[in-house]
């Protein structure tokens, strides 16, 4: 079992290959690290950090790839951003904190859909929050539904009973 699809990827190659070129190993660093949320979910494993490693020691820019990942915000992600704060709403106890953003949100930031992806993780950083959701309604009235959760709720489980897929947490 694999942390991220960067751990499976570099196994392949390096089963393969006799020597990564640092591109590669970057791009698979930055893989493992996007995959894990930077070494924070349940699936980091001994092995996750013995493959980050390997992949440094060929050359791989590490503080680079995280400010490329996490310092260059757009001026409509952070638009979007506002919305979020100004809309969300928590219950149960605040353990649940979930936000529905409309076209009128996203004219208002600029932003493209995908935009919306940090939105749940926004939520989720709440202390108190247990799980996060952020609907998005698009321009053809479809409903697209992100969850993430910290510990011991499955989203996974939600989602597939709704159609979706995804990931545990």
């Amino acid at each position: 079992k694999y942390g991220s699809t960067g751990e499976l990827v570099y196994q392949f190659l390096k089963s393969r290959l006799a020597t990564l070129s640092g591109d590669i190993a970057s791009c698979l660093y930055a893989a493992i690290v996007s995959d894990t949320r930077f070494f924070t979910t349940e699936r980091v494993t001994q092995e996750t950090f013995s493959c980050v490693n390997e992949l440094v020691s060929y050359g791989v820019k590490t503080r680079q790839i995280a400010m490329a990942m996490n310092e260059r915000t757009s001026l409509s992600t952070l638009r979007l951003t506002q919305k979020t704060l100004e809309k969300f709403s928590l219950i149960a106890n605040a353990r649940l904190a979930y936000v529905i953003l409309d076209e009128d949100d996203f004219l208002f930031s600029g932003a493209q859909r995908y935009e919306s992806d940090g939105c749940a993780d926004l939520l989720l950083s709440l202390a108190t929050v247990e799980v996060a959701c952020v609907a998005r309604v698009g321009k053809d009235g479809t409903w697209k539904i992100s969850l993430r959760s910290k510990t011991c709720v499955n989203v996974a489980l939600i989602a597939k009973f709704f159609g979706g897929g995804g990931l545990v947490s």
